[in-house]
């Protein structure tokens, strides 16, 4: 009995070390437990995270790619068309441009026509004003011989039987006549005058003929004062003639210069003119030249903006051929995530089977400290007859064992208990089988 005792308290004591390494090992599984719900806890938090963040990174890009779409397409458009009213604009401004080159050509060949025409005019003119002048020389010359004639004519003795007054009368009427003609301004009154002052001194010297008988002394008088008469009157009417010859010149001389001068300043504002037209020619072209290179910078910012958008579209295809390799990666933490939370499970599985196998253990415990119980009762049982057998006859060990017994079993419990060595050998073929049950358990378990 003392060595199953011993054999009991130590198993009880291996129990109660594999009852504290169970414990041990039940806190730290629990702790493990409690890190790996903390760490699925923090997955599922940092996967819901993500997932809201894929999704709202999917529902962006897709508004965004959808915007993008929209405006650059609208861009594209909007481009194309400034393209083409640029170049519909640039064709009309061209064959404007072209009409109006031509029209200024065909402006500059009437100037250029104008312009000679008015320097041959103006040649003429002056060829015009030189003949004009030597045919005036020339007639005036021709008529001074023609009269330098007749005088000499006049002075010829066939013609004496007409009388001298009549030829010279004639010659007189043939001058004023002349004189008449070279004036500027010929006057017909002028002419009827001279020549009825002509006539007047005809019919006096007729009248004075006539009255010859009379008297002779008078009338050679009447001829002296006639012929200074005569004489003052040629004189006068000389100088007359040769000043209205040189307001004629005169009035030639300032016509002409007049005319040279308003040629000449005609020449200057057509000069002018042509000058400022063609100035402002060139500076028309030189701001369609700055508006062609602001039209072609602005063509090149739109290529620019093209090339920038056709990129930004390329990124974009790009990202969408990136998404399944996220989609990939999502997939994968999700199987890590299932795989944790499989292991989760199965801890726990293990865990619960833990428990359940301490709860066996502290049932067998309870068994066995029921066991050991009765073990000390015997015990006590087994002293309590040793001294009464030393008081007392001595007996039987087996019978003072058998009576220390039953009067434990009367004393001790409330219920009689009937001892005997079968009751005994079952009691520890309980035991023992506990005992097994348990051993196999444990070496089940590790």
């Amino acid at each position: 009995l003392i060595i199953r005792r011993d054999h009991y308290q130590k198993q009880l004591e291996e129990t109660r070390n594999e009852k504290e390494r169970l414990n041990i090992e039940l806190l730290k599984v629990d702790e493990k437990i409690s890190t790996l719900e903390k760490a699925t806890k923090k997955l599922e938090n940092e996967n819901a995270k993500y997932l809201s963040i894929i999704q709202d990174m999917r529902n962006n890009s897709e508004r965004q790619l959808e915007e993008q779409t929209n405006e650059l397409r609208h861009s594209v458009k909007l481009r194309q068309m400034a393209k083409e009213q640029l170049q519909h604009s640039n064709e009309t401004r061209a064959a404007q441009l072209e009409l109006v080159i031509k029209q200024k050509c065909e402006d500059n060949l009437k100037l250029h026509a104008l312009l000679e025409n008015i320097e041959e005019k103006f040649k003429g003119r002056k060829t015009q004003a030189i003949r004009s002048e030597e045919f005036h020389q020339r007639f005036q010359k021709k008529l001074n011989d023609l009269l330098q004639k007749f005088r000499a004519e006049a002075v010829n003795t066939d013609l004496t039987w007409l009388g001298e007054e009549n030829i010279q009368y004639a010659v007189d009427l043939f001058e004023t006549t002349i004189r008449t003609i070279l004036q500027d301004e010929p006057c017909f009154h002028h002419l009827v005058e001279r020549v009825a002052l002509f006539m007047d001194i005809g019919t006096r010297q007729d009248n004075m003929q006539l009255q010859l008988p009379k008297n002779d002394s008078e009338n050679e008088i009447a001829k002296s004062h006639e012929s200074q008469d005569l004489a003052t009157f040629k004189k006068k009417f000389r100088k007359e003639i040769r000043s209205m010859l040189k307001e004629y010149m005169e009035k030639q001389k300032n016509e002409l210069s007049r005319n040279i001068s308003t040629i000449i300043n005609h020449l200057e504002g057509v000069e002018k003119k042509i000058d400022a037209v063609l100035t402002k020619r060139v500076e028309n072209m030189k701001a369609m030249i700055t508006l062609m290179d602001n039209k072609q910078n602005d063509l090149r910012k739109i290529e620019e903006e093209l090339d920038h958008s056709t990129a930004l579209v390329k990124s974009i295809s790009d990202e969408r051929k990136i998404r399944p390799e996220r989609k990939e990666n999502l997939w994968k933490l999700n199987k890590e995530n299932c795989k944790l939370k499989e292991d989760c499970s199965s801890l726990k599985s293990g865990y619960m089977e833990l428990e359940k196998k301490m709860e066996s253990i502290e049932k067998l415990q309870k068994q066995f400290l029921h066991s050991f119980s009765a073990l000390q009762l015997m015990d006590q049982m087994i002293t309590s007859n040793d001294r009464c057998h030393k008081q007392t006859v001595p007996k039987s060990p087996v019978e003072t064992f058998q009576s220390s017994t039953l009067q434990c079993t009367t004393t001790t419990s409330s219920t009689p208990v009937h001892y005997s060595p079968e009751n005994e050998r079952h009691h520890e073929e309980i035991v023992h089988r506990g005992l097994m049950e348990e051993i196999s358990e444990n070496e089940c378990n590790k």
